[in-house]
């Protein structure tokens, strides 16, 4: 037979979990955020790497049409 006291001690620790619940998921919603700046931030770095590149090789070419 469960006595009273110790019903609601399980209350209180299911209230203290859902507090809990509530705050881990900011913090894996806060977490997530950060990925994808970074995320974004790395397919920047690669899109102007690319780009850069394309142009470099561009006016290698040119330079050696030109020079023959």
């Amino acid at each position: 037979m469960k006595k009273k006291p110790e019903r609601m001690i399980i209350e209180n620790q299911v209230i203290h979990n859902a507090a809990g619940i509530k705050e881990a998921g900011a913090e894996l919603e806060r977490v997530i955020g950060q990925k994808q700046i970074l995320l974004d931030f790395k397919d920047k770095m690669i899109e102007l790497q690319r780009n850069i590149t394309n142009w470099i090789l561009k006016k290698i070419f040119y330079l050696t049409l030109e020079y023959f």
